[in-house]
């Protein structure tokens, strides 16, 4: 088992106010699991994944999607990833791919406003842009 702390750093004025949805990706015969956690240690909640996600590992690919907090100007946000390693075989690819969705407020099909922020709306468009994947590379 592996731990690795993510800092996300924001930008001056520039609010994610609702947090994101975190999708992890992983190598499923070199990883049990990939686990999401606040530095409280507790795990983050699950979210759907989004449509508009697209996995980059093919065949081999394993995905979690996960509630993440917001991140508010130039504050610095702390996610612990627990990467548990197979019991037989010795990972080899040392990449965890995260991808974060922005989450806002959108309309429902039947016209009214979500009752909680969302990553996408009903026809799966994205409800905010900022989109971004960053790589966890484990030894």
């Amino acid at each position: 088992m592996k731990t690795v702390t993510t800092k996300l750093s924001g930008t001056y004025q520039a609010d994610f106010p609702y947090g994101f949805v975190a999708v992890v990706e992983y190598n499923k015969t070199e990883l049990d699991s990939v686990t999401l956690t606040g530095t409280d240690g507790s795990e983050l909640s699950s979210a759907s994944i989004p449509h508009s996600f697209s996995p980059t590992l093919g065949a081999e690919s394993s995905s979690k999607a996960y509630n993440m907090p917001a991140l508010i100007s130039n504050a610095d946000l702390y996610i612990k990833d627990i990467l548990d390693a197979s019991d037989s075989v010795n990972p080899s690819n040392g990449t965890v791919y995260v991808t974060l969705y922005p989450k806002n407020y959108a309309m429902q099909k039947n016209g009214l406003p979500t009752t909680e922020p969302v990553a996408e709306d009903y026809n799966n468009a994205v409800t905010r842009a900022g989109q971004f994947s960053a790589n966890v590379n484990y030894d």
